[in-house]
């Protein structure tokens, strides 16, 4: 029995439990869709929101992904509170490359990312962290980053990356 089935079932019961009319049921089957109709106008216009917000589409694709990830949070009844805006940025105990991760090793530097913060005087976000190019034995070097360098990093986190 799908989840829409069960809220139903128990929507439409009578106040003893017991079994509900054919209008109770009607009525709880509406009740249902209309809550459906709200989330899914809520989730269309969340990714209108960041179609408008971000023109670029490296950073409209991390938008997308970020507006997506709170729907299925949503649906899967999790909070969906996020920390300050929602502005798609580096996120702490990812490692990320600039462009998309298929150049020469030398050619591409890798960011990983230690902590997130605002910075004291212009409120801008400043990701700080250590960075390397993409060869093996490059040594790593702190770094960070701020908001208005996040377009054009791709997320290449391994699982099992230490964070």
């Amino acid at each position: 029995m799908s989840a829409r089935r069960q809220i139903i079932a128990a929507l439409s019961e009578d106040s003893y439990g017991g079994i509900a009319t054919l209008q109770d049921v009607e009525h709880a089957e509406q009740m249902v869709d209309a809550h459906r109709a709200e989330v899914l106008e809520e989730g269309a216009s969340l990714l209108r929101e960041r179609a408008a917000k971000y023109p670029s589409r490296r950073v409209f694709a991390a938008g997308l992904r970020h507006g997506a990830l709170i729907l299925v949070k949503a649906a899967m009844g999790k909070s969906t509170a996020t920390s300050g805006d929602a502005t798609p940025f580096f996120q702490p105990g990812h490692t990320y490359t600039d462009g998309d991760g298929y150049r020469a090793p030398e050619l591409t530097t890798l960011f990983r990312v230690e902590h997130v913060t605002r910075h004291p005087d212009r409120g801008h976000l400043r990701a700080i962290g250590w960075s390397r190019t993409g060869e093996p034995d490059a040594k790593w070097h702190g770094d960070f980053r701020d908001e208005g360098e996040f377009d054009g990093w791709t997320d290449v986190t391994e699982a099992g990356e230490p964070a």
